[in-house]
């Protein structure tokens, strides 16, 4: 049952990914307002939940803050190593914040915690 819910988890999140290809603040918003509609979701990706679905959202998130961020970074004359560092620590902090926003009982909308994430990552479109 658990890896049924897994896999419809995996696609979900791949479908809301694709959709949002070019616009994050519109892939994190539907990530969060679904964490919100799913209990079981929200537990799966706590930090007692499982490392599989954990990290497909971490893997899900660098691919777009790698994707997205690369630009604005060039402008910081970053090599490609920090390049890749900068895009980690963004994906850790992201998915930490959505780690707290669960284990605080999701007080913040979904709209508000995305509005918080869009601003921490220095995009206030």
């Amino acid at each position: 049952m658990i890896e049924h819910y897994q896999s419809k988890l995996f696609h979900t999140f791949e479908y809301i990914f694709q959709k949002h290809a070019h616009h994050k603040k519109d892939a994190i918003l539907e990530v969060f307002e679904y964490l919100e509609s799913e209990p079981l979701l929200a537990a799966l990706l706590s930090e007692n939940g499982t490392k599989e679905i954990q990290n497909f959202l971490r893997n899900k998130l660098h691919i777009m803050l790698s994707t997205d961020l690369q630009k604005r970074f060039i402008q910081l004359n970053l090599n490609t190593t920090e390049l890749e560092y900068s895009s980690i620590y963004l994906t850790h902090a992201l998915f930490g914040v959505c780690q707290t926003w669960i284990a605080h009982g999701k007080k913040e909308s979904p709209q508000e915690i995305t509005d918080f994430l869009m601003k921490m990552l220095g995009d206030t479109n």
